[in-house]
């Protein structure tokens, strides 16, 4: 781990004593399949965040959400056609 990083991974020893904690889930997008029926992937949680750990943890979890979305094709080759399009967006500035 680099000293300038500003994300980890390290185990916790953290507990969730009380209900309403957060949580990011993660899952493949479901596809439809060529007999017509659509295939809906697991989803679990990737991220859990305790209630009063943050001042607006509401927001701070939606803003985690938004940067894994961004960066989707990391974790699911299915994201990379959604990437490139953003991407030629971005760069013709229609976004």
């Amino acid at each position: 781990m680099a000293d300038d990083e500003y994300f980890t991974v390290l185990p916790t020893s953290c507990t969730i004593p009380t209900r309403g904690a957060l949580a990011v889930y993660c899952g493949d997008k479901p596809r439809r399949r060529a007999d017509g029926c659509t295939s809906i992937p697991l989803r679990a949680p990737l991220l859990l965040m305790p209630q009063d750990m943050w001042s607006d943890p509401d927001e701070t979890m939606l803003k985690v959400a938004h940067v894994l979305n961004r960066h989707a094709a990391v974790f699911f080759p299915s994201a990379a056609d959604r990437q490139a399009e953003h991407d030629r967006a971005v760069l013709a500035g229609e976004r």
